[in-house]
């Protein structure tokens, strides 16, 4: 139906500009005219095709060059080991947290007395106090 269109329209354009001349000149340019007409349809469409072709690439990013892909994709390459490398480092941290032993109740107590040494000697009456002290402040604070 398009070329039913085209022809028409070739036809109108031809019988504008050439229309009334009679004689064998008169078909020569009716005939040079509708080539021309003809040949600047098809130009037409090829160019849409093009055109249309390098939307899609550009879409799809197939305009960009060789070698910013490459190394478009190298770096995300390099992105990706390195958030695989932290992924491991994490969870080589957790592993190692969970397995970690809680320390015993002697080892804190010689630690304490380790801190008591250093610092001014206190009585056990007031140590208790401050350390009641010191777990409500944590408490007050959301850590538990």
């Amino acid at each position: 139906m398009l070329k039913h269109r085209t022809e028409a329209v070739i036809a109108d354009l031809v019988e504008a500009a050439h229309g009334g001349q009679a004689g064998r000149s008169g078909r020569r340019k009716r005939h040079v005219l509708r080539q021309a007409l003809y040949a600047l349809v098809r130009l037409a469409k090829v160019e849409q095709l093009v055109d249309m072709r390098l939307d899609a690439e550009r879409a799809t990013g197939g305009m960009v060059g060789a070698g910013q892909r490459r190394q478009t994709k190298a770096l995300l390459r390099k992105i990706g080991m390195d958030v695989d490398a932290d992924q491991a480092r994490l969870e080589r941290d957790w592993a190692a947290a969970r397995d970690a032993k809680p320390v015993s109740s002697a080892k804190a107590a010689r630690n304490e007395q380790i801190f008591r040494r250093d610092a001014n000697p206190v009585s056990s009456a007031n140590a208790a106090q401050g350390e009641k002290n010191f777990r409500s402040v944590e408490n007050d604070c959301g850590k538990t």
